[in-house]
């Protein structure tokens, strides 16, 4: 899926429960975790502690944390918000766990992972291709970058 895709489902309504996003570009990565985020939580601020969170993947964390908390029921939301930065930092067996939780989702649940390399882990790039939930940010080209900032 391409950014423009992604805008286009989230102006929609069409928020899935899981995506990865991946790309090199900090600032595209960043621009895509905040759009979903918006969509998710919406653009009123009004958040709370139970309803968004975010981890940064370092090697040695306890990914069962993470995917407690995708498992969650939201609290004073209708949903909530997780964002998993880096898993390509993660071992063969926590992107399995993932693979896992990817396939079985929460609904309730908006879980995003980002990857400044995605080739490390095929198996979630074949579920998050065969799902649509794969965000794909090439970097951006200098003509292309005033639509960033629009």
């Amino acid at each position: 899926m391409k950014l423009d895709d992604l805008r286009r489902e989230l102006k929609e309504g069409v928020i899935r429960p899981v995506y990865l996003i991946a790309g090199k570009d900090a600032f595209a990565i960043n621009y895509t975790c905040d759009l979903i985020k918006k969509s998710v939580l919406g653009e009123d601020g009004k958040r709370t502690e139970f309803s968004e969170k975010s981890f940064r993947c370092e090697q040695g964390m306890e990914l069962n944390r993470v995917l407690e908390a995708a498992k969650m029921t939201p609290f004073f939301a209708k949903k909530q918000f997780i964002l998993l930065k880096g898993i390509e930092v993660l071992t063969a067996e926590q992107h399995r766990a993932l693979a896992e939780y990817m396939e079985r989702p929460s609904s309730r649940t908006c879980v995003v992972m980002t990857s400044e390399d995605p080739g490390q882990h095929q198996q979630l790039l074949a579920i998050a291709r065969k799902e649509g939930i794969l965000v794909e940010l090439p970097a951006p080209k200098e003509k292309d970058i005033p639509r960033w900032l629009m």
